[in-house]
């Protein structure tokens, strides 16, 4: 897994660019193949099912961390800000700039072992 700290340091010059996520954290997945993390994402500025949307925020990610970082994710999920699972998430474990962690839980339609969140915070 990529490390805590320069997952936050990615948020941090993303939203820096683009303004603030609502939502940025990685889940383990029950099932992943490999022990590799999901990043899951949401920002009223990034469109879930958007193809340029989702690469421009790969493309500032790579800048931040570099091409590799991406490669060691399982995936990158992008989640409306308006979903119903994020926003009971973001009710019960708000965070701005630091560290929850969650275990053992159903999210996004997928079981999850493990979860480190570094924000969720409701949008402004």
């Amino acid at each position: 897994m990529i490390p805590t700290s320069k997952l936050r340091k990615a948020m941090r010059d993303i939203s820096a660019k683009k303004g603030p996520f609502v939502f940025f954290g990685v889940l383990l997945r029950e099932n992943s193949v490999g022990g590799e993390w999901d990043l899951v994402v949401s920002a009223p500025w990034l469109k879930a099912y958007d193809r340029k949307s989702f690469s421009e925020f790969a493309k500032l990610f790579a800048k931040s961390l570099g091409k590799k970082a991406i490669v060691q994710l399982a995936r990158i999920s992008v989640v409306p800000p308006t979903d119903p699972t994020l926003r009971k998430l973001i009710a019960t474990h708000s965070v701005d700039d630091g560290e929850v962690r969650i275990d053992r839980t159903t999210l996004f339609g997928n079981e999850i072992d493990d979860g480190i969140i570094l924000r969720a915070k409701r949008a402004a």
